[in-house]
């Protein structure tokens, strides 16, 4: 058996006057070090080589201050979706999977690494827009392993529920902003399977929506310049992948599936952990990928309008 992916993972950053953990999105006052909060019970993901090695032989790298998260606020907060902007004008990043989350009827959805930092990330370097989960939420769920309470899978939602979760509240909201992008890139994990691709660009959403022309225009234009990027650095693109980001024989709805029915372009991003740990650890990587989707925006946008215009904001989900 393989050895888990999460292993070594830990990626730490300083940020003001705590450490950030790029894996779990959590910020913390003391220093790291290899065992978990008990202080003895030894934390498997702890990195052992590198600059995030513990214990650090030097400060990590600075986080820049646009992404520096506050320390985590009261227990009220913990369901609160976070809508950051950095200018607004840029795509809309999401990452509904960086927790613990109850599944009706199914196992429970464990986090997805790296995503919720990913999501941030590429938002502040866009002028875009992200919705994450609040950092005391990302701690509560680090701290306990086990589902956060009493928050539905924004990605497993029932038709009629859509309306009133927070997240697909937060993505209306978002729309009446003066010269907000109405592309919207949600950021996944997915396990490193030898027969699958680094990246999956998942356009089930606006297939379902707008048709196959709209949905395989919007695949080709980002997988293009996704590939542009990922490729040199040795990674691999796949814009007909198995996960594309929309329910077909279960009466669910993904949050791709929620955006598009409010007018937005979108696209289901499924990183392997290889992958998502490198765009956590190179900034500058990080950054070119996300200028390569800002920069396919335009053209993924307009593909979908030459199809059918946009659904109008108020339109309701359920």
């Amino acid at each position: 058996m393989s050895a888990p992916p999460w292993l070594d993972a830990d990626t730490w950053y300083t940020a003001g006057d705590v450490y950030y953990n790029a894996r779990t999105g959590v910020a913390q006052r003391t220093t790291p070090n290899r065992f978990r909060e008990d202080g003895t019970t030894p934390r498997l993901s702890a990195a052992t080589t590198g600059p995030w090695a513990v214990p650090l032989s030097a400060l990590p790298a600075m986080l820049p201050t646009e992404l520096q998260p506050l320390m985590p606020p009261g227990q009220s907060e913990l369901l609160t979706v976070d809508m950051e902007q950095w200018g607004g004008s840029g795509p809309l990043f999401t990452a509904p999977h960086g927790v613990n989350l109850e599944r009706d009827d199914k196992p429970d959805h464990l986090p997805e690494d790296f995503t919720t930092y990913l999501a941030r990330a590429c938002a502040a370097s866009t002028s875009g827009s992200s919705l994450s989960w609040p950092v005391a939420a990302l701690a509560l769920v680090t701290a306990t392993e086990a589902p956060l309470p009493g928050a539905r899978d924004p990605n497993y939602l029932l038709f009629n529920e859509t309306e009133q979760n927070s997240w697909v509240v937060a993505l209306r909201h978002r729309l009446p902003d003066v010269g907000a992008s109405r592309m919207h890139f949600d950021v996944h994990g997915k396990r490193d399977l030898p027969d699958e691709r680094d990246c999956d660009v998942g356009v089930g959403a606006v297939r379902g929506h707008m048709g196959d022309e709209a949905a395989d225009a919007v695949a080709l234009e980002c997988s293009s310049a996704l590939e542009r990027v990922l490729d040199p650095a040795g990674f691999s693109v796949d814009n007909r992948p198995r996960l594309q980001g929309a329910w077909r024989s279960v009466p669910r709805c993904t949050l791709t599936q929620s955006s598009v029915r409010l007018g937005y372009t979108c696209v289901q991003l499924e990183l392997g952990y290889r992958l998502r740990q490198a765009l956590g650890r190179d900034r500058a990587l990080c950054m070119r990928v996300a200028a390569a989707l800002a920069a396919s925006a335009p053209a993924c946008i307009a593909a979908c309008r030459r199809v059918r215009p946009p659904e109008p904001p108020h339109t309701p989900l359920a």
